[in-house]
């Protein structure tokens, strides 16, 4: 496995760990509209002082590092759609064990498209 298939790993697994763990925050917020100026400092607050959501924030932080090291090593148009399409099918399998989202028959066919372009993609780089 090359370092580059590390860092990518990592980056992945740490960037949907994130995810899942903004949303579980939010799910405890509730609904945040930024656009509501007279709300903005209080619902600032909520966010961070949510222990998840601080957290969340915290693993995309990390996840950031490990793309940044990716993109210096890597090209942008093989590095990006990779991790793009792994992020989505780990997300989305991620959001069904730990949020307990329904996965429906599109997103399983858009599953199978993405990861034949994941295939393709390793197989050119």
């Amino acid at each position: 496995m090359t370092t580059i298939s590390i860092l990518i790993f990592f980056s992945v697994v740490i960037g949907i760990s994130g995810q899942i763990m903004l949303k579980k925050g939010l799910l405890e917020i509730g609904k945040i509209n930024i656009l509501e100026i007279k709300e903005i400092f209080f619902n600032i607050f909520k966010i961070l002082t949510n222990k998840y959501v601080f957290s969340g924030l915290l693993l995309s932080g990390i996840a950031a590092l490990f793309w940044i090291s990716i993109l210096s090593q890597s090209k942008l148009s093989i590095s990006y759609p990779l991790c793009a399409g792994l992020l989505y099918i780990g997300l989305i399998f991620a959001s069904k064990i730990f949020l307990q989202e329904t996965i429906n028959a599109f997103q399983f066919f858009g599953i199978f498209f993405i990861f034949i372009g994941i295939l393709m993609l390793a197989k050119s780089s």
